[in-house]
């Protein structure tokens, strides 16, 4: 063999090689089209058995490409979109956190005059509602874009990214809430509300719900159920007809479903805590 031809016989064996080591065929693809725009310079009687070799290691390489992709890189970009749709998830779901830490620091919705702010609902945040059905907040501390406009059977939800959102406060018979109408128990309020994302519809690439509390201990739902459509498992929540109970993350059978997000750890003290009160 003439040593001219070893470089283009070395990457056609590359090339096979990928087959078997599908990291490789990236790298292969590269060499071959290197050696195929190397390959018209040489001069020699055997100059097509060499372009042969490269054909024959270039099919290899193409197979060596697809099950590289089919099995590494797909799921490597469909696990980064699901990282970045629970980061998108637990961003806004921080937002409400962060009204409501404002809420309850400044006393904006303070019935009985402590000083300690009740938490608010969604359209109470965000200035679309009045405050406890009295005036709207003068310096609302959520965005008016999470007004809720959406209606489940849970309460009004607001719409974000693809994910329908949900705030939850303590109710005077000792249940949650979310109904603009319903009475809220202001005193257990001020230490007590949920709230929850989850999926706008079924085709949006992501599945998970969410929930955050007042103490910003973070949950996250795998959120699907046995049931098969098309061979895939369905979600249990998702788009406004299968929003979650306002209780869903903290009492059985919802509760089974809901596992701490990415082992976030809740926070000890409420804004505006003195005495170290918990």
């Amino acid at each position: 063999m003439n040593l001219k031809h070893l470089p283009f016989y070395l990457v056609s064996a590359f090339g096979v090689l990928s087959v078997l080591i599908t990291q490789l065929s990236v790298f292969a693809l590269l060499l071959l089209v290197i050696a195929f725009g190397a390959l018209y310079r040489l001069e020699h009687e055997r100059k097509s058995t060499v372009a042969a070799a490269l054909v024959v290691s270039g099919l290899f390489t193409c197979v060596g490409l697809f099950r590289f992709v089919e099995a590494e890189a797909l799921p490597g970009i469909a696990e980064a979109r699901g990282r970045a749709a629970s980061k998108k998830a637990v961003s806004l779901l921080r937002e409400i956190l962060f009204a409501q830490d404002a809420a309850r620091r400044y006393a904006m919705i303070d019935p009985d005059g402590d000083q300690v702010g009740s938490a608010a609902r969604l359209g109470e945040l965000s200035g679309g509602d009045g405050a406890r059905g009295k005036q709207v907040l003068k310096t609302p501390p959520l965005d008016r874009r999470y007004t809720p406009r959406v209606l489940t059977p849970s309460g009004p939800a607001t719409e974000q990214d693809g994910y329908l959102l949900l705030v939850c406060l303590p109710s005077v018979d000792q249940s949650w809430t979310a109904e603009r109408d319903a009475v809220v128990d202001d005193e257990l309020a001020e230490r007590r509300w949920v709230a929850y994302a989850w999926p706008a519809g079924d085709k949006l690439g992501h599945s998970a719900a969410y929930f955050i509390d007042e103490h910003e201990r973070i949950l996250q739902s795998v959120n699907t159920t046995n049931a098969l459509r098309h061979g895939e498992k369905q979600l249990r929540l998702v788009g406004p007809g299968a929003a979650p109970p306002c209780s869903d993350a903290l009492e059985p059978p919802g509760r089974e479903h809901w596992r701490t997000w990415s082992n976030k750890k809740a926070r000890e003290h409420l804004p505006g805590d003195s005495g170290g009160q918990r």
